[in-house]
């Protein structure tokens, strides 16, 4: 989803690619900016590559002066022989809005998420520390595992309970707290659960922010971080109960159907105060006449 990028402030962009599901790590890449009457405000500029084949630019808060909208981005990177040229928009506003909901935020409309619902286990492959545990059969679940938790079984009547602090795929390494007493044998099972971090990020990225500026044009204008959280919330719980469905009708059927109307009926209720003029405040008039979401479309 396009992004909005935050006036007089340096923005980091990142970027990931794949071929068939591995990602695919480039030989070198460079980057062009232009506002929208075509003025080149950078020229292929070298981007950094991480070892993972993570792209990434900043561009300097000197290029986001200026308050307007479709900025546009070229992208060159090279894998193997072959050079790959994707284009994106950006806007630059006064107060881009954040997604801050987590998993908590989810567990209070779907407790069960919390417990032993899409979870893995595993086998520790090498000795870790008090803190951290190895295996080499997570980096194959492709998944960041921060932010959510795990399960040690230490014996047969001894389990050490933990989140997931931190999640280094390169060394299939996970950090955990609280510590255990003593370092974590290889040869252990591990049940872990992963955030539901991706599912919020999907649902904001590609559906919230998506509807609502199909609506109003961008999202920056609400200004109260919070005002999207329920949409966000909604949403995601409707893509995991949806990838978790087996047949229709089923529990999970029943459930992406329900949060699918929630999310709905959160979307016809949002009327919160709109900055209509983008002078990043709210004055008495924009909160009187708040822009407000019909099935006839929106009032403005």
């Amino acid at each position: 989803m396009r992004k909005e990028i935050q006036k007089d402030q340096s923005y980091l962009f990142e970027w990931s690619f794949f071929d068939k599901n591995i990602q695919e790590v480039p030989a070198s890449g460079t980057i062009s900016v232009y506002n929208n009457s075509g003025t080149a405000l950078v020229s292929a500029a070298a981007v950094s590559i991480e070892t993972d084949g993570v792209i990434k630019y900043l561009l300097d808060a000197t290029y986001t002066t200026t308050l307007d909208y479709n900025y546009k981005i070229e992208l060159t990177y090279r894998v193997g022989d072959i050079t790959h040229r994707p284009f994106y928009l950006f806007d630059v506003v006064n107060t881009p809005l954040q997604n801050t909901v987590r998993d908590e935020d989810l567990f209070q409309f779907a407790p069960d998420l919390r417990d032993k619902v899409q979870t893995n286990m595993v086998e520790t492959t090498s000795t870790g520390t008090t803190t951290t545990f190895i295996s080499t059969e997570l980096r194959a679940l492709n998944l960041d595992f921060k932010g959510g938790n795990c399960e040690i079984l230490i014996t047969d009547t001894t389990k050490h309970y933990a989140e997931i602090t931190g999640w280094e795929s390169d060394a299939n390494r996970a950090t955990f707290q609280p510590a255990y007493t003593s370092a974590v044998a290889s040869g252990l099972k591990v049940r872990i659960r992963a955030s539901f971090q991706r599912f919020i990020d999907d649902a904001w990225e590609r559906f919230v922010k998506r509807d609502i500026r199909n609506k109003v044009g961008i999202v920056a204008g609400y200004i109260d971080t919070t005002v999207a959280d329920n949409l966000v919330i909604f949403k995601a719980l409707e893509l995991i109960c949806f990838g978790k469905m087996e047949e229709e009708g089923d529990k999970w059927s029943l459930r992406a159907t329900k949060f699918d109307d929630k999310y709905k009926d959160e979307m016809t209720k949002l009327s919160a105060p709109y900055d209509r003029d983008e002078d990043g405040n709210i004055d008495d008039g924009e909160n009187k006449d708040r822009p407000h979401y019909k099935s006839a479309g929106i009032v403005i």
